[in-house]
């Protein structure tokens, strides 16, 4: 793990104290190094080194008007150093830092978009008295956090450090509550902290003489083209991307899950590398879940040194602490769980790990979405499907899940395409007409206002595209940036952790989002309602039948869930629920109590019940007990039934 983080105070000289505590908070076993430049703060923590390009900060440039620091790697670093040594720049280290010092110089804002790589960032500009914050075009793996307040702005790469700098007094945003067990999270610039933002990706934020503003740099573009060329370019920058991941002067391993995403790191980086590889599996105890004998098939077929975890009930849920601390807000990921533990299990035989995310939101997996409202905007054009399926929703016929699925296509299939994305997912419509409705379990006094702060515009790419590309580019901002990105990238920098992901390198999106949608989805509408068309279709036809056993290539996806039904279940039979609220939340009249205590008997009772409402709530209620209640920077040493019973 590493972070960076810093004040820019108004009014006075930076107290170093504030930033000792801010160091504290990220709870590295290592010294922190402070920059201090009267009004400004600057301090950056980090692990021992593991990649080959430098990446030490703070750095200045040769003239001393800027210092960068930063946390994370820059891939292209050589051919932009390169570049730069051309224009005449001078470079006194191998540090990732002093090339972003030096490329803002030469571009200025502009320099966002150059960098390839994963990281979060910040400029000290002397010759304008501004500080600039930064982050990669994806913005999960590495966040930055930032508050503004009356005489300062204070960041940080987590939230800890700003909590921790004495500025903030931990306290619930109600709007982002209701956001958060509406869509399942909150999205940027907000975080459940009040008066704590997080960066939205591809903005700047800058902060001048007091004034804090944000600009968009970077934005996704679609313009899809038929090249015959196609499947070359993708095995071309595919084959480049994990290169790069696998540049590294520690210990590196791979995560292999079984499924088609993880398999395909593994083969392609087994022809790369000279030797043999560590991959790293979690198998569930005594569960159809469990996709081990996949991973294993791949091991074995590529002779990887193998390890593997198996993971049952006894020991999954009671390290919820533990993960909700290093979330800093409360879960809706189900798949937080497992990969808490492989990466906790990873981290006990390598310094980094390379990972699979990113390719169920760039080749397109919401098209079952797309595909029901085309359909049903099909059948609806004289308004009458609409019109019949709304005029009786509390009727007889609403029992039946076909009906219900087509009352909620009938709120909100002609919505636009971000408003439409967001409803489609949204954990609570089953039974509800629209996201903006509030869950029945909150209390009536919160507000249901909080959808019209929602800026559905940076949801959408600039250029206008069809709606499947709307689509991918609202499911990688949201589920993608701030869901499964940010939820390993947050458990695996807790176990301090690197995490490569070869699947969101730069070149390599950039030429998936060129590519048409026939190329990522094959299949007609009937075949994508019923689940049988061809999802990552080019990349499966070209690096996967290459590279992959036939039966890995075949099976169907199983996801990186474990059996979430069944141990909360298990657990939740042996707890009080009356217990799980603590008292300050009771208090603070969040939650109609009754409707709560409902969700979890009638979660306990029908073995048909999500697990959304319960394990959402659990999981806020341990955010509560460990950010509002009692704040401390060190990690919980504390199992999740003593948290709940002290």
């Amino acid at each position: 793990m590493e972070g960076i983080f810093g004040i820019f105070n108004f009014n006075g000289r930076v107290n170093q104290r504030q930033l000792q505590n801010m160091a504290q908070a990220l709870n590295l076993q290592s010294e922190a190094n402070f920059v201090i430049d009267e009004q400004i703060g600057l301090g950056v923590q980090r692990m021992p080194l593991i990649t080959k390009i430098q990446t030490s900060s703070p750095a200045w440039t040769k003239d001393g008007s800027l210092c960068v620091i930063l946390n994370g790697d820059i891939l292209n670093f050589p051919e932009l150093r390169s570049d730069l040594e051309r224009r005449g720049y001078e470079f006194d280290s191998d540090s990732d830092a002093e090339l972003v010092a030096n490329l803002y110089l030469d571009r200025g804002e502009e320099f966002l978009k150059e960098l390839n790589g994963l990281f979060a960032l910040a400029i000290w500009d002397r010759r304008m008295n501004e500080i600039i914050l930064a982050q990669d075009r994806y913005g999960g793996i590495r966040q930055l956090y930032y508050a503004q307040l009356p005489d300062a702005l204070v960041f940080a790469s987590s939230i800890r450090p700003i909590l921790a700098s004495g500025e903030i007094v931990p306290e619930v945003d109600k709007d982002s509550l209701v956001e958060f067990f509406s869509i399942g999270r909150v999205l940027p610039p907000y975080t459940l902290f009040h008066s704590i933002s997080k960066l939205t990706p591809g903005y700047i934020v800058q902060c001048r003489q007091g004034s804090v503003s944000t600009k968009l740099i970077h934005s996704f573009t679609f313009t899809p083209e038929n090249r015959v060329d196609a499947g070359y370019l993708l095995e071309k920058y595919y084959t480049e991307a994990v290169e790069r991941s696998l540049v590294a002067d520690g210990s590196i391993g791979l995560l292999l899950s079984g499924g088609f995403d993880s398999s395909l790191n593994v083969a392609m980086a087994s022809k790369l590398s000279r030797g043999p590889l560590d991959t790293f599996s979690l198998g569930f105890k005594d569960t159809a879940l469990d996709e081990s004998y996949y991973a294993r098939l791949v091991a074995d077929y590529f002779k990887t040194n193998h390890h593997e975890y198996v993971l049952d009930s006894s020991d999954a849920l009671e390290v919820l602490p533990q993960i909700v601390w290093c979330q800093e807000e409360p879960l809706h990921d189900l798949s937080a769980v497992p990969s808490y533990h492989v990466a906790r299990f990873a981290k006990s035989h390598v310094d980094a790990v390379v990972a699979g995310d990113g390719p169920d939101h760039l080749w397109g997996r919401n098209s079952l979405f797309l595909a029901a409202r085309r359909l049903f905007n099909t059948l609806n054009r004289a308004g009458l499907f609409k019109k019949l399926l709304l005029k009786d929703s509390g009727g007889r016929f609403s029992k039946y899940y076909p009906i219900r699925v087509a009352r909620r296509l009938a709120y909100w299939a002609d919505k636009p395409v971000a408003r439409f994305y967001l409803d489609s997912t949204s954990r609570w419509l089953e039974n509800t007409s629209s996201i903006e409705r509030t869950p029945v379990f909150l209390s009536k006094e919160l507000q249901t206002g909080w959808y019209d702060r929602i800026n559905l515009a940076q949801l959408l790419p600039l250029d206008t595209v069809d709606d499947f590309h709307c689509m991918v580019n609202c499911d990688l901002m949201v589920e993608g940036s701030f869901g499964v990105f940010a939820k390993f990238g947050k458990v695996a920098a807790g176990q301090s952790l690197q995490v490569r992901e070869p699947y969101l390198d730069n070149s390599l999106v950039d030429h998936i989002n060129h590519l048409p949608e026939t190329l990522k989805v094959k299949g007609n509408t009937w075949q994508q309602l019923r689940g049988t068309a061809q999802r990552k279709y080019l990349l499966r036809h070209t690096l996967g039948k290459k590279l992959l056993p036939h039966e890995i290539l075949m099976k169907p996806k199983a996801g990186f869930s474990p059996p979430m039904n069944q141990w909360l279940r298990e657990y939740l039979k042996g707890l009080d629920v009356n217990e799980i609220m603590s008292p300050s939340i009771k208090k603070a009249g969040f939650f109609d109590l009754a409707s709560v205590e409902n969700i979890f008997e009638e979660y306990l009772k029908n073995p048909q019940r999500s697990n959304y409402g319960p394990y959402m709530l659990l999981s806020f209620a341990v955010w509560h007990r460990l950010y509002i209640d009692k704040f401390n920077t060190e990690n919980p040493n504390v199992s999740l039934t003593e948290l709940l019973y002290e």
